[in-house]
């Protein structure tokens, strides 16, 4: 062997093998990242417990020393569970243990049964039961002031520095819609409107097809036995399907108008959720088993016609539903979506409608440029920030807010974007349909 060609396969080598680490590398990066904004979230922005405000995910930790819980508490609940339920699909597959997400999930899932009673208590209709009217978040007034625990829980420092571990502010008072309903006097606030429905069903549904391939998980008691759902259900998939059909039934009751199941009343914003009949009902059958008469003339024209106010929530509902067709009656939704979520920021609709669906899609979304520009200390706006993708509250349901001086809302997000599209995007690339595909 000469010495030109040793050196030739010497040079092939080390070719291949930086190209292959250099497309290794990003994996092991956003992997690593993932990791710790998980860590982060559960020693930051979330306090796992079956009791009143246990598992209701803070939304920002504020410059003035605020956990805001926040009037959309229930929207980063609906995305939180989709993280836990998609996390279980990724450990189950790669055989990993899968205890420690079971035991968040069945406590997020409980708090949604929580809200729901607690609701109940709030405007006198205990006699209902679970009825699927909550309200939208349950941490009571002075839940962080008032408890030494969860004070400490939620301000956990580096061993020897006195600094906090994961945030830069600490959290020292609670704004959830239970204290700001005390404060202001004004018993309606915390009630429910339809755009929290809708996140809690993207959520619901991802966890139901994440372990629609696993064995009936049930979490158990330290004696072994089965942990039950306030409705007495042990299954947590199967509470999931329950949950989505107490929410979708409670709407359609009350003909598409979110109404207090108390007075009877429209709640006092977000009550018409009319057009979003035919995905909801339609989201129910697929994943609930539920057997409801879709139709509505509402809905089609969504898909042509752009109404800001309106625009994301459509989206949303289509990526659950798969219900967007064309005159001759051939689904289109993949089309529709590729355009309107990359129009609206909310690229990861993309990857929802993908997974859920099984759906090929064409779209110029590069979710791995995404990721990498996430902080690895975790996504902020306190009038600076890192970086400009990552400083809004929520990447996806709020891009509008990217790169506000002053914010309207400063402080340090619990990252739950970037953790729901990393889930997504490593499950879909398993798949291989991460990649720019034509609809089928």
């Amino acid at each position: 062997m000469t010495l030109l060609f040793m050196r030739y396969l010497l040079i092939l080598f080390l070719l291949y093998f930086s190209v292959y680490s250099f497309s290794q590398y990003p994996d092991s990066i956003l992997h690593e990242k993932y990791s710790f904004y998980r860590e982060r979230f559960n020693n930051a922005f979330i306090y796992k417990s079956a009791d009143p405000g246990g598992s209701n995910p803070v939304s920002i930790r504020k410059p003035d020393n605020t956990a805001n819980f926040g009037a959309d508490c229930t929207i980063e609940l609906g995305w939180y569970i989709g993280v836990l339920g998609t996390e279980c699909k990724m450990l189950y597959d790669q055989g990993k243990d899968i205890t420690g997400t079971v035991d968040e999930l069945w406590h997020a899932l409980y708090a949604i049964n929580r809200m729901d009673i607690k609701a109940n208590e709030l405007y006198g209709s205990e006699k209902k039961g679970l009825d699927g009217f909550l309200i939208r978040g349950d941490a009571p007034n002075g839940y962080i002031e008032n408890n030494k625990d969860i004070r400490g829980h939620f301000n956990r420092e580096d061993t020897g520095t006195g600094r906090l571990k994961y945030c830069k502010y600490r959290v020292l008072k609670t704004r959830s819609v239970l204290s700001v309903s005390e404060k202001r006097g004004d018993p309606d606030f915390p009630e429910i409107s339809h755009d929290q429905v809708w996140h809690l069903l993207l959520g619901l549904t991802l966890t139901i097809k994440s372990l629609g391939n696993m064995p009936d998980i049930v979490l158990k008691d330290p004696k072994g036995d089965p942990l039950q759902f306030q409705d007495s259900i042990i299954s947590i998939r199967q509470e999931a399907q329950e949950i989505m059909k107490r929410l979708v039934s409670n709407l359609h009751r009350n003909n598409f108008y979110m109404r207090n199941n108390g007075s009877g009343k429209k709640v006092h914003t977000g009550c018409n959720a009319i057009v979003f009949k035919t995905p909801a009902l339609t989201a129910c059958n697929i994943f609930a088993g539920t057997d409801y008469r879709t139709g509505s003339v509402f809905w089609q024209p969504l898909k042509r016609i752009n109404i800001r106010s309106q625009e994301y929530k459509s989206i949303v509902n289509a990526a659950y539903s798969d219900s967007w067709h064309n005159m001759s009656g051939t689904n289109i939704t993949a089309k529709i979506i590729s355009k309107k979520a990359i129009k609206d920021n909310s690229e990861i609709l993309i990857f929802v409608h993908q997974f859920l669906f099984d759906t090929i899609y064409d779209h110029s979304f590069d979710a791995v440029k995404l990721m990498e520009l996430a902080p690895k200390e975790g996504p902020y706006n306190d009038g600076t920030y890192k970086e400009y993708e990552w400083s809004s509250t929520h990447r996806f349901v709020h891009p509008k807010l990217r790169g506000q001086s002053p914010p309207s809302f400063p402080g340090e997000y619990n990252g739950l974007d970037y953790m729901l599209l990393h889930n997504l995007y490593y499950l879909l690339k398993k798949t291989s349909k991460s990649k720019h595909q034509k609809p089928k």
